[in-house]
């Protein structure tokens, strides 16, 4: 039964983003209107909802090539394994060949290993250090001054963190230290299990690295003081 209903609203959901029928767009108001027009392909929806043009994002979409894929497979279905968690299917955001974010449509919640139907819900998810990366056309670290100034303290520290064979660790190392600095002393049990593994990856870096404490000290004082 969900099944049927989940195929019935991603059809018409495809066929109005594809075309624009049976949803009028008014040109004067320059708004889109969705929603229970009776003769629609958007009949299935029960509520009505108006759009303004955003011709802003249009136009950033059309400038960066930004273009969403469906890929018709498992690997496309976002589920995790964890008891009430939600699950569903998600398109992948590319720019330039480079996947910068996910938009998941959650339809299931698992409850007791099996897939129950829940009400459709929408989210996504957006990976700022690749988007920051392609408006700018170069690499993160590059692109962000307080990253750029950090790699700084820390090529003068340890020189090895100069070359590009440790870009990784050193993206790695200098956002452990940030998060570490500047998260609030009161947390939760969920992200107090996070630090631990947070902790344990950037002692391992600074090992690896051959950083010395004061070194750490500097760059953590540094993400401490820094304002944008």
């Amino acid at each position: 039964m969900c099944v049927s209903h989940e195929a019935r609203y991603y059809k018409v959901l495809g066929e109005f983003c594809r075309k624009h029928q049976g949803s009028p767009i008014d040109s004067d108001s320059a708004r889109c209107v969705l929603g229970v027009h009776p003769d629609g392909k958007d009949r299935l929806l029960k509520n009505k909802y108006s759009f303004p043009e955003d011709r802003v994002s249009r136009q950033f979409l059309r400038q960066y090539k930004i273009r969403c894929v469906a890929v018709p497979a498992l690997a496309s279905v976002a589920m995790a394994d964890k008891e009430g968690t939600v699950a569903g299917l998600c398109l992948e955001v590319f720019s330039d060949n480079v996947e910068i974010g996910t938009i998941l449509f959650h339809c299931f919640k698992i409850r007791k290993g099996i897939l129950r139907p829940i009400n459709y819900m929408a989210g996504y998810g957006v990976g700022l250090e690749r988007l920051v990366s392609v408006i700018n056309q170069g690499d993160f670290l590059h692109s962000i001054r307080r990253y750029v100034l950090a790699r700084r303290i820390l090529e003068r520290k340890v020189k090895v963190t100069r070359s590009s064979m440790f870009d990784r660790d050193v993206m790695r190392l200098l956002y452990g230290l940030e998060a570490l600095a500047l998260i609030p002393n009161r947390v939760s049990t969920p992200q107090r299990t996070l630090m631990r593994r947070l902790k344990l990856d950037t002692k391992r870096l600074i090992l690896d690295l051959g950083l010395s404490f004061e070194d750490v000290k500097e760059l953590f004082s540094f993400f401490q003081h820094w304002k944008d």
